[in-house]
């Protein structure tokens, strides 16, 4: 019986060309996947950062807040979702009527953006700001951690401010004849702007 000779094993040259060439298309679908892979993995695996909410007096020695300038930001859009759903579990539990950047933490450092979480109204406000008021002359007792003072005020004021919620509606206000109200949006504006002190 005689041995069929090497080349009759040989494959054809066409057949070599196409496994290189599908060679090549297996490591480029390979690199596909992995960078695929990597890319997916904050989606994933839990990568979103720590946000701790509390009042504490030295929150007061911080430095105003500064203005949000860009409301379209994706990474900030997608920071403040957490930042306002974690204000809203905070309010539920303690007995907050106001939550301002100064008391929150992200990541360990302090929020520095103009920002106001009013618990009652599950309103998140941003760049708070307000418009003189008038009428008659209040006492309001405001608190802020340990430390709290009367303070005189104005019983009609109003509030203007971009509610995180209706961006596209841009600043709107808010008017309160209410003395109680009113002391709350001082107190608040004020702990923002860095103009109630220890």
């Amino acid at each position: 019986m005689t041995i069929p000779s090497e080349k009759t094993f040989r494959l054809p040259r066409s057949f070599m060309y196409m496994l290189k060439r599908y060679r090549v298309f297996h490591w480029f679908v390979g690199l596909c996947v992995v960078y695929l892979f990597w890319w997916s993995i904050p989606h994933v695996i839990d990568t979103s950062s720590s946000i701790r909410i509390s009042l504490s007096s030295e929150d007061l020695r911080g430095p105003k807040a500064l203005l949000v300038e860009d409301l379209e930001d994706v990474y900030w859009l997608e920071r403040m979702e957490d930042i306002v759903a974690q204000c809203k579990l905070v309010c539920a539990s303690r007995k907050y009527d106001v939550i301002t950047q100064k008391a929150i933490r992200w990541n360990a450092e302090a929020m520095t953006e103009s920002f106001a979480y009013f618990c009652k109204d599950e309103l998140a406000l941003v760049n708070p700001r307000l418009l003189e008021g008038d009428g008659e002359v209040i006492a309001c007792l405001e608190s802020y951690g340990d430390v709290s003072r009367r303070v005189q005020r104005v019983a009609a004021v109003t509030l203007t401010g971009v509610d995180f919620h209706a961006l596209d509606k841009g600043r709107q206000q808010w008017h309160s004849n209410d003395p109680i109200q009113s002391c709350l949006y001082y107190h608040t504006v004020d702990i923002i702007e860095s103009k109630w002190h220890i």
